[in-house]
C-alpha cells in the first residue's frame, strides 16, 4: 500500500527517530489518506446522491482509499480478512495483481463512464464487459492460465498499459468531443490520473 518509502524510514531513523515513532507517522499516514478518500467519497454522495453515477464516484473513493491507505499488510497472511481485503483492494496500484480486485475494477469503469454515466466512444462498452467478464474467471480460477500473475514480466506490462491506457484514453477522447462543461470535468481526472501515476515512486511500498 501507499506508505512512507523504505529509504525515507531509514533515513529517519539515521537521523535519530525511533523505530516506533516512525511507524506512528507511517500510520498517521495511512489514517490521514484514508480520512481524505472517505470524507470526499461520502461528502460527494450526500450533495448528489440521486445521481446513480455519483454512487460509482464515491464508491471508487472509498475502496481506493481502503485499498491504497488501509494498514492491510498488517493482517496475518493467508488469514480470511487477508483474503477480503486482497478482494476488495490489492495495494499495489499499477500492478497486474490490482487488476484482481475491486478497486482495480472499479477505476477503469469510472474512467469509462465518468462524467456522464455512457460508454464513451462506444468501444469501452465491449471492453468493460469483457473486463467483468475476466475479473469473475480471473477470481475463480485464481492460478491458472486465465491468471496473468501466473504469466511472463512482458505479457504483464502488456496488459497493465492496454487496461490503464484505455481508461486514460477514453477520458482524453471525451476531453475532445465534449462539451465545455464536461470537458472542465474530464480535464480534472485526466490530471488527477496522472498526478497519481507520479505518486507510487516516492510512495509506493
Amino acid at each position: 500500500a501507499f506508505a512512507i518509502n523504505p529509504s525515507i524510514v531509514a533515513g529517519l531513523e539515521d537521523l535519530g527517530f525511533d523505530h516506533e515513532i516512525v511507524l506512528r507517522i507511517d500510520l498517521a499516514f495511512r489514517l490521514f489518506g484514508m480520512s481524505v478518500f472517505a470524507l470526499t467519497g461520502i461528502g460527494i454522495f450526500v450533495r448528489r446522491h440521486k445521481d446513480w453515477m455519483t454512487g460509482l464516484v464515491s464508491f471508487t473513493l472509498l475502496v481506493l482509499g481502503m485499498s491504497w491507505f488501509a494498514p492491510i499488510s498488517a493482517l496475518p497472511d493467508g488469514s480470511l480478512l487477508d483474503r477480503i481485503a486482497g478482494v476488495v483492494g490489492d495495494p499495489r496500484p499499477f500492478e497486474v495483481e490490482f487488476g484482481q480486485s475491486i478497486a482495480g475494477l472499479t477505476i477503469i469503469l469510472f474512467l469509462y463512464l465518468f462524467p456522464d454515466g455512457r460508454f464513451v466512444p462506444r468501444w469501452t462498452r465491449y471492453s468493460a464487459i469483457g473486463l467483468v467478464v475476466h475479473w469473475v474467471i480471473w477470481n475463480v480460477f485464481a492460478g491458472t492460465i486465465v491468471d496473468p500473475t501466473t504469466w511472463s514480466g512482458a505479457p504483464q506490462a502488456v496488459l497493465v498499459t492496454l487496461v490503464v491506457g484505455s481508461g486514460v484514453g477514453a477520458q482524453l477522447y471525451r476531453f475532445f468531443v465534449s462539451g465545455a462543461e464536461q470537458r472542465s470535468r474530464t480535464k480534472l481526472v485526466v490530471a488527477a490520473v496522472c498526478a497519481l501515476g507520479a505518486v507510487p515512486p516516492l510512495l509506493f511500498l
